[in-house]
């Protein structure tokens, strides 16, 4: 499948349901939804949709290249379901579902099956298990879903968005077990009579809605299938690589200064450390999600980050989107999904499990030095190459600490350009321990991916 853009994630602002109706419009028009597309539900309502996962791998926590050519087909199907912007998007926090053959491994298909239609709003989705803001809710706390529902939490966030008596469209992405149970138990405490048919492991096609009309009494079920034939292809967005880069060529190393490394350095380790794919369309917009030139890198430059690695690397990690954090002005916290979401389709083009670093705070620049590059020949990473997508001031203060471990000047390293989200930092620790640092890049700069969504 060759994807491409067919209209443009919407910033907040005057003119956007407009604009995104004109979208809708074209989308019909230029490349129809293969199933016939929904009515849209009543925008006076208080609408709960439940949307299982996409075909997911179970050896990754990633989606299958069938599954995430679903989500990028139901990205737009939703959207002519709601009719209008999303007024809240939770998804599974994923740390809280451990699947794979060892069990660490985090689900991320619930995140990735719901992205593109987050995106189409320029929209937060809610995927922490802490409180985080949401508009969704009455007022803050507000959270993603829990695999393990503990102390009824999942259907607290329901209960929350009912007594706000706000209509709009809630969408939940999750397993279809997490849901099954949202459902049951959500109707039972409403009192609501009515037939619901569980989700089976395999309805990827079938989304339920519930709908509370104003001054009702009990909710409306309707189920829709969203019949969009996906394609089983990793879809080629011929993004190649090879550009100019950003910054300038930098070379650090520590054997050339004479220093020794310090006690417990790894030894024969690379790491390769980017950052999330685009966002912030404005400075001052934060809500934690890339925008849509963001999904064209993260889903078509992995070919040009394995030419760079040299091959698929030993490990993959990001950030754990489950952690909170906080807006630039104001108190609205939210997660921070972006890295992970950067790495989801690279785990799902190359089936390299996904995983987390879920034991420390994100922002905690001494323990992610610590877990990435300590530990000797007993850590995990000695003899490895690794993958990590994170925030870049973050990368800069991780990199920097490690320097201070070996009595370099974190000052050497150069300074990540807010706009740049294209550079490769490469820290090398060699058999003796020794330290290099470099420069590289994808080759992709951003203005060459388009502002439009890539949608089928």
């Amino acid at each position: 499948m060759k994807c491409r853009p067919l209209f443009a994630g919407l910033a907040p602002g005057i003119g956007g349901a407009a604009l995104f109706a004109l979208g809708l419009a074209l989308f019909a028009t230029a490349n129809p939804v293969r199933a016939a597309a929904p009515a849209p539900l009543n925008p006076g309502a208080i609408n709960l949709v439940f949307v299982p996962s996409a075909e997911a791998n179970p050896a990754t926590g990633a989606l299958t290249p069938r599954g995430l050519n679903r989500a990028l087909r139901l990205g737009p199907w939703l959207a002519h379901l709601s009719g209008a912007a999303a007024d809240g998007i939770f998804a599974l926090a994923p740390a809280t579902h451990r699947i794979g053959s060892g069990g660490d491994i985090p689900d991320m298909a619930p995140l990735a099956t719901i992205e593109p239609y987050a995106l189409l709003y320029d929209a937060p989705i809610a995927a922490s298990t802490a409180p985080v803001s949401a508009a969704a809710c009455a007022k803050p706390p507000c959270q993603g879903i829990d695999y393990a529902d503990k102390d009824g939490a999942n259907e607290a966030l329901v209960e929350r968005i009912l007594k706000a008596r706000l209509p709009g469209m809630f969408v939940f992405a999750a397993p279809p077990e997490t849901l099954n149970l949202m459902m049951r138990r959500t109707a039972a405490d409403e009192g609501w009579k009515l037939a619901i048919a569980p989700f089976q492991a395999d309805d990827h096609e079938r989304i339920a809605a519930l709908s509370l009309a104003p001054g009702a009494a009990t909710a409306t079920l309707r189920e829709y299938r969203a019949d969009v034939a996906p394609p089983s292809a990793y879809p080629d967005f011929g993004l190649r690589g090879g550009g100019a880069c950003l910054e300038a060529p930098s070379a650090i190393s520590s054997a050339a200064r004479g220093l020794r490394p310090p006690a417990g350095a790894n030894r024969g380790e690379t790491v390769y450390l980017i950052r999330h794919a685009e966002a912030h369309p404005t400075p001052l917009f934060e809500n934690g999600n890339l925008v849509c030139q963001g999904e064209w890198r993260a889903i078509g430059a992995g070919p040009a980050l394995v030419k760079k690695i040299g091959r698929v690397p030993d490990f993959v990690y990001a950030s754990d989107p489950s952690q909170p954090m906080q807006a630039r002005s104001g108190g609205a916290r939210f997660s921070y999904v972006r890295p992970a979401l950067t790495l989801a389709p690279f785990a799902t083009e190359y089936g390299a499990p996904l995983r987390l670093a879920s034991g420390f705070n994100w922002w905690d620049a001494e323990a992610a030095d610590k877990f990435f590059f300590f530990g000797g020949a007993a850590s995990r990473f000695s003899g490895k190459t690794v993958l990590v997508a994170w925030e870049h001031r973050t990368i800069g203060r991780i990199v920097g600490a490690l320097l201070h471990d070996y009595g370099l000047d974190p000052a050497e390293l150069p300074r990540w350009n807010r706009n740049d989200y294209d550079t490769i930092w490469k820290v090398r620790l060699d058999e003796r321990g020794d330290l290099t640092f470099g420069v590289d890049c994808e080759g992709i700069p951003s203005g060459s991916l388009p502002p439009a969504c890539p949608l089928d």
